[in-house]
């Protein structure tokens, strides 16, 4: 049963790691986002992603990947924009991976992500999402099939429960467009730069169930009228209670009749914390450079993993 214990905690770290995205934003005055976007507009960013991995104060794992998106206005009416987000990566050469999993991950190595945007450019929704779907969920099954034997039937079920989330529109839109909810996230809404905003957030369960409860902080560092530029930033802690029940839902569903597993869960301390940036000229409503950097600590009897995880999104062109 440690066996499990350790794969289900391996497991809640890259979960934790791709999840958690809300766009809930609190009015109030001053700076307005609005986008004045063109059909045929089209903006080139450089994206990098970084994952340190710690065991017990010791790095034991540190990776990063660099990768080239365009995001390009396919139309422009007076109640919406259409957009589409494409991007090229070779994850098997960034990483290193063994040709034995080239083929299943190729599936993904260019992306296009077609969704539409409201008339002021806050994000609405995902237009090809079947297409992506279809891609997902042969690439996880193939993976499955390559790493998990008939032995790994509990770590199945958990990994079964995540593919399920490419079944559905809502599910993709959740879980595959971070880069995307990260660049919309400011549009639609109004601020008062002198303010500090505290507010409370839900945000969407991995694993199905009641949401989780976060607490966000928002404010301004630098705001230049002259030239519509701004600088601000959004913290976000999430509640211990809420992953902690998390986590002994899943147990449970995995093993409901095995109490080792249930006080495992008990003693387990797992921490989520997010610290977003974002530098922007919000007329025309063009990201310079946005960052997101998340912290999961997770403390079980006397070890401790940490993982940090850091995503930046930078205008080139």
């Amino acid at each position: 049963m440690k066996f499990l214990q350790f794969n289900i905690c391996i497991l809640f770290l890259t979960v934790f790691s791709t999840s958690f995205y809300a766009q809930e934003k609190k009015d109030s005055l001053k700076i307005q986002f609005i986008s004045y976007w063109s059909k045929g507009d089209v903006y080139k960013f450089k994206v990098k992603k970084f994952e340190e991995k710690w065991k017990d104060d010791k790095i034991v794992k540190n990776d990063s990947i660099i990768y080239d998106a365009t995001f390009t206005v396919l139309d422009s009416t007076a109640t919406s924009y259409k957009i589409k987000w494409s991007y090229k990566i070779d994850i098997a050469k960034s990483f290193n991976l063994p040709s034995s999993i080239e083929s299943a991950i190729s599936k993904v190595k260019d992306m296009d992500i077609i969704y539409t945007t409201s008339e002021v450019g806050d994000f609405t929704g995902v237009e090809n999402w079947e297409e992506i779907s279809k891609k997902m969920k042969e690439m996880t099954s193939e993976l499955m099939k390559l790493f998990l034997d008939d032995k790994d039937s509990e770590i199945k079920k958990v990994m079964q429960q995540l593919l399920d989330v490419y079944n559905s529109k809502e599910g993709i839109e959740t879980y595959l467009t971070k880069d995307i909810q990260m660049f919309h996230y400011p549009f639609g809404a109004e601020f008062n730069t002198e303010e500090k905003f505290v507010y409370e957030e839900e945000l969407p369960n991995p694993f199905g169930g009641k949401p989780i409860k976060a607490i966000s902080t928002l404010y301004f560092d630098e705001v230049d009228e002259e030239n519509s530029r701004c600088v601000f930033y959004r913290n976000m802690n999430i509640d211990p209670k809420d992953t902690k029940e998390l986590v002994a839902d899943v147990f449970k569903k995995l093993a409901p009749k095995d109490k080792s597993l249930k006080e495992f869960a008990k003693n387990m301390v797992f921490e989520v914390n997010d610290t977003n940036g974002y530098d922007y000229v919000y007329n025309p409503g063009v990201p310079i450079y946005i960052f997101n950097e998340r912290e999961i600590i997770m403390k079980v009897d006397k070890k401790n993993e940490k993982k940090i995880d850091r995503f930046e999104i930078e205008l080139t062109e």
